[in-house]
């Protein structure tokens, strides 16, 4: 089955150079503490102080990503025999990569010209021996301001977009009873998106923290596993692989994660560089796929 990788913003958190959410926040508004506040209510507060603000803060965000360079974990992510890479961050860390390991962009596709999600939106890079890998830019790409996921009206409209794509692009197939048999792609769903990938290929997350406020992912776990629970006629046969530091106790998303199918891939790391550590070995393990 084909491998996907899912990273976050924990790649761009190790190395020389460490870029977090908090710089980022900090880079917006040098007053903002979000210790008690979730990033997405912060932001809503932000927007309405000014009708016109919403822009001026997506720009803003992107002018402070685009700062965000490569670094070894990115190059030896380039490798991997892995041809789709789906990510939740803005910034071009990895086409970087990309580049200077000898691929060139060809394109950016986005079907029907999306303005605002990304459920189609990616970026094509090829090098000279024919290999291809695709960027999918899940949550907003700093290029493009207007699509950067931020607040929660962004993270629902982009949840009802997912929503909608599910139920347009599977279908009950019957016999000739009219008795439920299973659910399969339907034949004018040929158009490329991550969605298709989630549902399709084994997905490997890396340096992704399963952080609350990523709505749409859980929607999409919640939503796959009760496909799975719910009906058994229903042969979904990829899986997902959480790489993650060994815990004893296992954190609460470790824990809801398993509930939701989501196989844990815990690596036994310490240290003051534990997670270069863990995205190092489980990138090597990656690259036996």
């Amino acid at each position: 089955m084909k491998q996907v990788v899912f990273f976050g913003n924990g790649l761009n958190r190790v190395g020389s150079r460490k870029y977090s959410w908090s710089d980022m926040l900090k880079g917006i508004d040098g007053n903002v503490s979000c210790k008690d506040t979730p990033f997405t209510m912060w932001y809503e507060n932000i927007v309405f102080q000014s009708s016109d603000y919403e822009r001026k803060i997506k720009e803003k965000v992107a002018r402070t990503v685009e700062k965000f360079r490569t670094n070894e974990l990115y190059d030896k992510m380039v490798n991997l025999p892995v041809e789709d890479f789906i990510t939740t961050n803005y910034d071009y860390a990895f086409d970087n990569a990309l580049k200077a390991n000898g691929y060139v962009f060809c394109k950016s596709e986005s079907y029907g010209k999306e303005k605002r999600y990304n459920l189609y939106r990616c970026r094509v890079y090829k090098n000279q021996k024919g290999s291809v890998k695709r960027i999918w830019p899940i949550h907003g790409d700093c290029n493009h301001p207007r699509t950067l996921m931020l607040g929660y009206e962004q993270y629902g409209g982009q949840l009802r977009e997912i929503s909608s794509w599910v139920k347009s692009h599977y279908k009950i197939v019957s016999n000739v009873d009219g008795k439920k048999l299973t659910w399969e792609l339907s034949p004018h769903s040929d158009k490329s998106s991550w969605l298709r990938l989630f549902f399709c290929s084994n997905v490997h997350f890396v340096g992704f923290g399963f952080s609350f406020d990523e709505m749409d992912i859980w929607w999409l776990l919640f939503k796959r596993r009760k496909i799975m629970l719910q009906h058994k006629e229903i042969d979904i046969q990829n899986e997902l692989f959480f790489y993650c530091k060994k815990k004893n106790p296992q954190s609460t998303e470790e824990r809801i994660s398993e509930n939701l199918g989501v196989r844990l891939k815990p690596y036994d790391v310490e240290g003051k560089n534990e997670y270069m550590k863990l995205y190092d070995d489980a990138l090597l393990d990656l690259g036996r796929l």
